[in-house]
């Protein structure tokens, strides 16, 4: 039996990001996302929102599995086929993420009957 203590949480390990990440004004992921997201048929309302989602994720190092969500490995490709198949779904799952910083708060009291 091992003396090492038993821990049942996973070590955090963020999501590794290439070296452009500090590109610039206009030059981060979320900007190419958008762009990206655009030519892909996204609404331009919705490709904002994605990339606000996107930047939030990385900025405020939400959860690996979020970041995942947020496009992280995938260059938000996943994003864009969802947003292209439930845009209000997408919506309503982006807005939470936006009003709970990825999970870590409560949900204002406005807006608590919005969200399943």
């Amino acid at each position: 039996m091992s003396n090492t203590p038993h821990n049942s949480e996973p070590e955090f390990r963020p999501v590794e990001w290439p070296e452009w990440t500090n590109a610039g004004p206009g030059k981060f992921p979320w900007d190419a996302w958008q762009t990206k997201a655009v030519a892909a048929g996204v609404p331009d309302d919705l490709a904002t929102f994605g990339r606000s989602v996107m930047r939030e994720a990385y900025q405020h190092s939400w959860d690996p599995p979020l970041q995942r969500e947020c496009g992280m490995e995938d260059e938000g490709q996943q994003m864009i086929d969802d947003v292209l198949q439930t845009q209000e779904e997408i919506r309503l799952r982006w807005s939470y993420l936006l009003y709970t910083d990825g999970n870590r708060s409560e949900l204002p009291d406005e807006v608590k009957g919005e969200y399943p």
